[in-house]
């Protein structure tokens, strides 16, 4: 679990690297003029984020949840609070998927603002120099097949975890100057009780969807979907 610090009407969870020290830092970015831009590569979602180098941190991004939906256009950024917050609840499954060696965004810090009403922000290391999966459409077949690779062993392991995802798509796929791939934007993600099959099979239905919605070939899809029907095949024999 992450150190809590409170701070007026203020409440932050702090990990080892980002500690209570960092707080008034965190604070003042919040309330400051620092510009706010939508990002599809950074950290995607409904969210905006600010960027910022920090001292003896590095670069941040610190992302602000924003609803979707008719919800969304009446009240953005404030939500309820019935148990535990949508930037905690991202905080612990970003710490959780990263011990699996799944490459996810570092989480540093979350916040919240407000009791019963509260608004949420979640403060992540940058993975630098970064492209989606969206985005990947004209690199060659061998560039595709160990990005593509790469992604279905990872989401082998959420599903092996009993984690969902719920809202993988390319776009929440990225793709680093090494082509080592990272899955971000694990806000309503949850640990589920579903047989791995019965998992794998949502993931499948999600992905395939994900793949049309974004107007992508579909070997997108399909390379995927194989290597998860094949591995899960082994697995259902051991």
């Amino acid at each position: 679990m992450s150190a809590m610090s409170r701070q007026g009407v203020y409440c932050f969870g702090c990990s080892e690297t980002m500690p209570a020290t960092y707080v008034d830092t965190i604070r003042e970015l919040i309330e400051g003029d620092s510009e706010a831009v939508r990002s599809t590569e950074i950290l995607s979602g409904r969210g905006y984020v600010i960027k910022k180098e920090i001292e003896r941190i590095g670069s941040i991004v610190l992302k602000q949840y924003h609803r979707g939906g008719v919800l969304g256009k009446l009240n953005p950024s404030y939500y309820l609070s019935l148990g535990e917050k949508r930037p905690e609840n991202e905080f612990e499954l970003l710490k959780l998927v990263r011990t699996l060696s799944v490459n996810a965004p570092e989480p540093l810090m979350w916040v919240t603002k407000g009791s019963l009403v509260y608004q949420g922000w979640l403060v992540m290391r940058e993975i630098p120099h970064v492209y989606s999966l969206a985005q990947a459409e004209g690199q060659n077949d061998e560039t595709l097949e160990q990005v593509l690779l790469q992604f279905a062993e990872q989401v082998e392991r959420l599903i092996l975890a009993g984690i969902y995802h719920v809202d993988l798509h390319p776009g929440n796929v990225l793709i680093g100057p090494d082509l080592t791939v990272s899955i971000i934007d694990f806000d309503k993600a949850h640990i589920c009780k579903d047989a791995p099959n019965r998992l794998r099979d949502r993931y499948l239905c999600r992905w395939r969807r994900a793949v049309l919605k974004h107007g992508l070939p579909d070997y997108l899809a399909e390379y995927v979907c194989a290597f998860l029907r094949k591995n899960f095949a082994l697995h259902e024999k051991v």
